[in-house]
């Protein structure tokens, strides 16, 4: 079938960057001559067999017009179904075109560019290594594929590798266990839990889920005990990794693994050297980096605008934060004296290793000072402000929004005035009564469009299709940041371009702005407004 003859240059060039987000080298072949089809209008028979061909190969694609970005793309959906035809004129049966036909560990998805290269370099590193990737990237499907393609060797038999993955939540083993079912096609019973409602044995699992507080006491004499009744290798997945970097967190690394791979979009720890002493050592070196102008290039993210809204203490709050910062110099200048080592370097780092070592209570006092002076910056009462004046001049009253605040009681104040002035609007953290759960099931089946949350979706939830978030209070921790703006950008067909506004106090938190990560973000934005708020206090 000479597929060209269906197709504008400008709908092959749209083909050809789709070709380059799976890392199909099919890419080039159809920009160059989509190009030429522009310049001269015509090929000869040679390119056009080289050009169906590539289209051809393209069309292959599990579900291509689906995880298209254009809703109902008709230009991804002609290709496919022209594949569809082509197959069926040859006499290809019609069921072998689905390719949705489940088999046992078999991952039937094309993986991204980036998914691909980062498999060769795991491989490449003796099979270790931490993966840092943006949140919404595909670091489970990534997971799941180096899972299928150990499988697809045939070097294991049913029982002689086995999965254990470790989560720092619930949520995200239900996550977890949902994708091994629907991706690689394991029963339930296949699939082993243990946290404190469900303990399964893993003896008896190909797959283990271990939230990590059962597995820091537990996962050490459950692989003693199964290995006393038979011999197999195990893959461990260290979900969220950033989170085993404590003393007692890391004691899941008490255990040889032979395959070993970490997640996490900010692997780093600001607090402690956990990721340098503990993570690195454990987990092996972080192998690959994936960021937003990357993702954006790729279509792996969708496209963004960020507006910066600053905003300024109150007069009350300026002189208690004023006193505050006082008084911390006057204990930092002592400690300093005391502890020269904190002159130069990571102070957070050095405070939290000087405590653990010295157990002096002059350094906690020092810490507690620093967080009731942060909490005045994050309790400050010209946020709320500055949410009324976003919903007022910003948001269109069926826009899907999420909100993320630091504390609860001024989540739970939002909330209130939304749903007051007729918003759809639900709220979601660790204090709400009854299912919490069913609030996100709204917010997913669109009953409600507004979600109010505070660190409860920090990590592990996939939500559905996000216009706006509004970061109106959050801590210095980046990687909070990157979790909460991470669960915005996810694709979704349909979605051209999220909204992200980030409230922070001029002249205090503007600093935050100033990290890699930061800037990566700033550098793929499609557009950067600022705006900045005063108030009468």
């Amino acid at each position: 079938m000479n597929y060209y003859e269906y197709f504008k240059y400008w709908e092959l060039n749209h083909i050809g960057k789709r070709a380059y987000q799976f890392g199909l080298k099919e890419e080039k072949i159809i920009q160059k001559y989509a190009d030429k089809l522009n310049k001269n209008g015509s090929l000869s028979e040679v390119e056009k067999d080289k050009l169906s061909q590539a289209l051809s190969k393209v069309a292959e694609i599990n579900r291509f017009a689906v995880t298209c970005r254009r809703e109902d793309c008709a230009i991804c959906s002609r290709l496919e179904n022209l594949y569809k035809l082509e197959s069926i004129n040859n006499g290809t049966p019609l069921e072998k075109l689905n390719k949705n036909v489940k088999k046992k560990w078999k991952l039937n998805l094309e993986l991204w560019r980036w998914q691909k290269e980062c498999k060769n370099l795991w491989w490449d590193n003796n099979s270790e290594g931490i993966v840092k990737v943006i949140t919404g990237a595909g670091k489970t499907i990534f997971a799941l594929s180096l899972i299928s393609q150990l499988k697809d060797m045939g070097i294991y038999d049913d029982y002689g590798l086995k999965i254990v993955v470790i989560v720092p939540s619930t949520t995200l083993l239900e996550q977890w266990k949902n994708e091994f079912i629907e991706k690689l096609n394991l029963s339930e019973k296949e699939i082993g839990v243990y946290y404190g409602k469900e303990k399964d044995e893993l003896v008896e699992k190909k797959v283990m889920i271990y939230v990590v507080n059962s597995a820091r006491r537990n996962l050490s004499k459950h692989l003693k005990k199964a290995k006393n009744k038979t011999k197999f290798d195990t893959f461990l997945i260290a979900d969220e990794c950033h989170r085993y970097g404590s003393v007692q967190n890391s004691k899941i690394f008490n255990n040889n693994f032979t395959y070993k791979l970490g997640l996490s979009a900010t692997p780093e720890r600001q607090g402690d050297y956990g990721f340098e002493n503990i993570l690195i050592p454990n987990l092996g070196k972080v192998i690959f980096r994936y960021g937003y102008e990357s993702a954006l290039e790729d279509g792996v993210i969708s496209p963004y605008q960020l507006f910066r809204v600053s905003i300024e203490l109150t007069e009350e709050e300026k002189i208690e934060y004023r006193k505050m910062s006082d008084k911390a110099s006057k204990m930092f200048l002592s400690l300093k004296n005391k502890y020269p080592q904190l002159e130069s370097g990571n102070v957070i780092k050095k405070l939290g290793q000087l405590q653990k070592e010295t157990g002096d209570r002059a350094l906690s006092n020092y810490t507690i000072l620093l967080n009731r002076r942060k909490s005045i910056v994050h309790e400050s009462k010209n946020r709320f402000k500055a949410v009324k004046w976003i919903f007022s001049n910003k948001i269109n009253y069926d826009d899907k929004v999420l909100i993320f605040h630091e504390r609860i009681e001024y989540a739970d104040e939002i909330y209130n005035y939304l749903l007051n002035r007729g918003y759809n609007v639900g709220v979601f953290h660790s204090k709400v009564e009854g299912n919490p759960e069913l609030i996100i099931e709204k917010f997913r089946k669109g009953d409600v469009n507004i979600l109010v949350t505070c660190k409860a979706l920090d990590e592990g939830f996939d939500l559905p299709k996000i216009d706006t978030g509004i970061i109106v209070s959050a801590t210095s921790s980046i990687r909070q940041r990157i979790q909460r703006i991470g669960r915005i950008l996810r694709k979704a067909q349909g979605k051209y371009k999220s909204s992200i506004y980030t409230v922070y106090v001029k002249n205090i938190e503007d600093r935050i702005f100033n990290t890699f990560e930061m800037k990566d973000m700033k550098g793929a934005a499609d557009e950067i407004k600022h705006f900045h708020l005063k108030f009468n206090n």
